[in-house]
């Protein structure tokens, strides 16, 4: 199991990312760690690397977005819940990876997957 952003407890995986210091200047925000489950090294790895990126993304956009009365704590916790609410798409995607469906049905359940995701994340901004 060799990535930065990935470690083991028990025969669980955990992915983890420190908040960069430009949000959390004091760097006392504990990592961010987020459950994988029981799953193959090769799909933690996979995971991690997709994780990976999209938090970079999001502390990204939050450091480029001015911040009323937010604490680093607000960044660290929005991101997580970013990371929290993609989870279960990369664990169904690495499941239909392994599946029998066409590659069509595959990629409308992929996009179907991803447009699901993102009508909570909208109905959620909103306060439903």
């Amino acid at each position: 199991m060799r990535s930065r952003r990935l470690t083991r407890n028990g025969r669980t995986s955990v992915f983890q990312i420190r908040v960069p210091k430009a949000l959390d200047p004091a760097l006392t925000l504990a990592p961010i760690r987020i459950t994988l489950g029981c799953v193959s090294n090769s799909q933690a790895r996979r995971m991690a690397d997709v994780l990976g990126g999209l938090a970079r993304i999001e502390f990204a956009r939050i450091e480029n977005t001015p911040m009323n009365d937010a604490t680093p704590a607000d960044a660290r916790r929005q991101v997580e819940d970013r990371l929290t609410l993609i989870l279960p798409t990369l664990l169904g995607l690495g499941v239909l990876g392994q599946s029998r469906l066409s590659a069509a049905l595959r990629q409308r359940a992929v996009v179907a997957a991803t447009q699901h995701l993102e009508a909570g994340r909208l109905r959620s901004r909103q306060g439903h």
